[in-house]
């Protein structure tokens, strides 16, 4: 498995779901967001979206829990510690790293307020699914295209996404002839720099899910 990974990595997907997705949830939601980081390596997406979720006043005193899996115990290790060099924080918007992170030497490591809501697991995504809930957002964005049976893969990505929420893919996906079937079951919405998706069954009308 490819294990590369940055904080806020190719910003708009952070950004569309701060601006866009979240203000969205917010009105239909009852207080409580579940959230998945899928392939989450060593942890740097899963802190990026633990701080959009943390510092966003529409989630003031909301339970928002971040589900971070990866099937390599050693990466999942390291993000359980959150302790991170000073060229990995570089991407992180220095308001929010002088707000969640500490630093401890020459490195700087997640504090209280951005690890409370995440929850790290070993999870195989061709191997047996547990029971968990439907997901609110799930970000699959750098392991679609590394993954065995990437078609029932999707499928099971599809029905764990909740019908009114939003799935963040990569661009090796999108460009990925093997997945093309994929985009079947999914339609684009906000911007294509966001490689964000909704549920072809997705409520409202249609002309939303091009917005």
């Amino acid at each position: 498995m490819h294990n590369s990974t940055l904080f806020f990595r190719d910003g708009d997907p952070f950004w569309t779901l701060r601006d866009q997705v979240i203000p969205e949830l917010s009105k239909r939601r009852n207080r409580i967001l579940q959230i998945w980081s899928a392939g989450c390596s060593t942890g740097q997406e899963a802190y990026s979206l633990a701080m959009m979720t943390e510092s966003h006043p529409a989630l003031r005193d909301w339970k928002v829990t971040i589900h971070a899996s990866d099937l390599e115990e050693p990466v999942l290790r390291q993000a359980e510690v959150g302790s991170y060099t000073a060229s990995e924080v570089r991407w992180i918007p220095e308001p929010l790293l002088n707000r969640y992170f500490v630093r401890r030497g020459a490195n700087f490591t997640a504090g209280p307020d951005v690890r409370r809501g995440v929850k790290f697991s070993m999870f195989d995504l061709s191997g047996q699914w547990p029971d968990s809930p439907q997901m609110d957002v799930i970000f699959a964005r750098n392991v679609l295209i590394y993954v065995k049976n990437q078609e029932k893969v999707i499928q099971r990505i599809r029905e764990k996404l909740a019908p009114d929420g939003y799935l963040f893919v990569g661009l090796g996906p999108l460009a990925s002839p093997q997945l093309e079937d994929f985009w079947e079951g999914f339609s684009p919405r906000f911007s294509p720099k966001s490689c964000c998706f909704v549920r072809d069954d997705f409520p409202g009308s249609s002309e939303g899910r091009n917005s």
